[in-house]
């Protein structure tokens, strides 16, 4: 009688073993799925590489031009600083499309930390 007792308790535990391990794979294989098809919408859908080069290379004059006419303890933008920066708009966009700088807010005004901008930044960022 006990051995079994025993056998069924054996039968049992394979039969939970067997089932834990099945539902285990079956969760990391959809979330492996998952992970590939979020990649893809990244790479189909999402903006590609060589725009964003295009979009990242700013002439070095363009750099300096802007270092120069913004002042660090300034609070104010002066029709300088305004021209400077809607000209590194204009040189930063294609031919086809146009822009209009509409308003110019100085860095240090958000009442968010620059670390939790930054982390904002990179998490919401495309593959």
């Amino acid at each position: 009688m006990k051995s079994l007792l025993l056998s069924a308790n054996s039968l049992l535990l394979a039969d939970a073993g067997k089932t834990v391990l099945i539902g285990a794979l079956v969760v990391f294989a959809v979330l492996v799925a998952l992970t590939l098809i979020f990649r893809l919408f990244g790479v189909f859908g999402g903006v590609r590489k060589e725009e964003n080069a295009a979009a990242e290379s700013v002439p070095e004059e363009l750099i300096a031009a802007i270092a120069g006419v913004i002042a660090a303890d300034s609070d104010e933008v002066t029709d300088e600083v305004a021209a400077v920066i809607a000209a590194a708009v204009a040189a930063m966009s294609d031919e086809k499309t146009r822009y209009k700088v509409r308003r110019i807010t100085p860095v240090g005004k958000s009442t968010r930390p620059v670390w939790a901008a930054a982390g904002i930044a990179q998490n919401t960022t495309p593959f």
